[in-house]
């Protein structure tokens, strides 16, 4: 069924809609069930990006990386390595809000430094 649906996909729009990818798009519409906020997304952010985000199950995490990815404009590649460096459990050990991360670049870094500390302490 998933193959003939994709066969049909690709004949109806084009590449992009094989076997292997329809999975990320039926979690996609699950993640972001309102067309307006994945429209935005989608003009703000890469497939590949969405494609990260989609993997995090905690809706708190997932704003957070997304936010910082939109306003820092990090690449793919950039947002996998705060992904697996777990960039939002730095937050929580500075204990700043959101908003205070965003708006300081210079916090950010703090919080890198405070946790690489940890990190390294606990080796």
């Amino acid at each position: 069924m998933v193959a003939e649906l994709a066969r049909q996909l690709t004949v109806d729009f084009g590449k992009g809609w094989s076997e292997r990818q329809l999975p990320y798009c039926v979690r996609v519409a699950e993640v972001f069930p309102e067309a307006e906020i994945l429209h935005t997304l989608c003009s703000q952010l890469s497939w590949s990006h969405l494609r990260l985000v989609i993997q995090i199950d905690d809706p708190l995490k997932r704003d957070f990386y997304l936010e910082f990815c939109r306003v820092e404009r990090w690449s793919v590649c950039q947002l996998q390595e705060r992904i697996n460096s777990l960039l939002c459990a730095e937050h929580l050990v500075c204990n700043e809000p959101f908003a205070v991360l965003l708006a300081d670049d210079l916090m950010v870094g703090e919080c890198w430094a405070v946790t690489s500390e940890i990190s390294l302490d606990n080796k």
